[in-house]
């Protein structure tokens, strides 16, 4: 993961800038403004108080506060998405994956409700062949419906392994792929031939959810304490 400015960060982790800053100085990373460069020493050093803040308790034992994530790809790109599920279940996150978690002779339809309307994110896959599945679609289009109905938050967390995503994808609703397209989209490089890159890829995706499950908290904090006013 190549350096980058605090706002360019910001966006990779869908973070306000804001609250990035703050992070950034609570972790003892001091930075003035959006143009300040955040190198690869500064994000390892946000992702250990991330983990201390957030991952573990006073003993160091390893605690639940992640957000849980549904991962939707396609069985063509299995192999990667199982090294994607092994890799984020080893840093402690809750994942949904079929070929583990799935029941037999339960009802595809049902499996893919209850995945994208009950885990806190939905990890989508993308790729060439993964995007022309009508699985993959329609698990796409009722996330995108789950963000409307909950006020436009960010559920949908899109990493690709190749570039279609990025112009050749052209699905009958243009209006998904605008909505994907919107958002900073990971490049997922094979575990096999770039692990760094790769381990570097699951360190972001790791603090996203250390950052998502921390600004959850503190909404229920703040709508507690409101609700005692």
């Amino acid at each position: 993961m190549a350096s980058s400015n605090v706002a360019e960060f910001a966006a990779e982790l869908q973070m306000p800038t804001n609250l990035l800053l703050e992070i950034l100085q609570e972790a003892g990373v001091q930075k003035a403004g959006l143009a300040d460069v955040v190198s690869e020493t500064d994000k390892a050093r946000l992702l250990h108080h991330l983990r201390r803040k957030h991952g573990s308790n006073d003993e160091g034992k390893r605690t639940t506060r992640y957000s849980t994530l549904f991962i939707s790809y396609g069985g063509c790109d299995e192999l990667i998405a199982r090294q994607i599920n092994e890799s984020l279940k080893s840093r402690g996150i809750k994942t949904w994956f079929f070929p583990d978690d799935s029941v037999p002779g339960e009802k595809l339809h049902r499996v893919m409700h209850v995945g994208v309307n009950s885990y806190d994110r939905v990890l989508l896959v993308c790729s060439r062949t993964s995007l022309g599945r009508s699985g993959v679609l329609n698990e796409l289009e009722r996330v995108l419906e789950r963000e409307a109905r909950e006020g436009g938050g960010d559920i949908l967390l899109p990493i690709t392994i190749d570039d279609f995503v990025f112009s050749d994808w052209k699905p009958q609703n243009e209006d998904v792929a605008t909505q994907v397209r919107s958002r900073v989209i990971c490049r997922i490089p094979d575990p096999g031939t770039d692990s760094i890159i790769f381990e570097k890829t699951m360190d972001r995706l790791e603090a996203m959810s250390l950052y998502t499950t921390s600004l959850s908290r503190h909404d229920s904090e703040k709508a507690r304490l409101l609700s005692m006013t």
